[in-house]
């Protein structure tokens, strides 16, 4: 049985606001790095703390990335990514 899917150009749009939502925040993630020590004195905590607030983004994407795949194939992009973001 043969199916036909339809694709559409806009996929292209979303693909790249993912992809800019995405290096943003590791862009974000990664300017933690020269300044852990500062941050670390001035807090009073130490460097590994400091470390793991940075790495807390990445830590939750990966058991959140099922669920979220699931709701975005379940009740599509625009609703999921937009209650996501509220």
């Amino acid at each position: 049985m043969e199916q036909n899917y339809k694709v559409f150009p806009y996929r292209w749009v979303i693909l790249m606001a993912t992809m800019l939502v995405n290096m943003t925040i590791q862009v974000l993630w990664i300017a933690y790095s020269p300044i852990t020590s500062s941050a670390a004195l001035y807090y009073g905590v130490s460097e590994m703390a400091v470390g793991f607030f940075a790495m807390s983004f990445m830590i939750a994407f990966i058991p959140l990335s099922i669920p979220a795949s699931w709701l975005i194939d379940r009740y599509g992009y625009v609703l999921t990514v937009g209650a996501a973001s509220a």
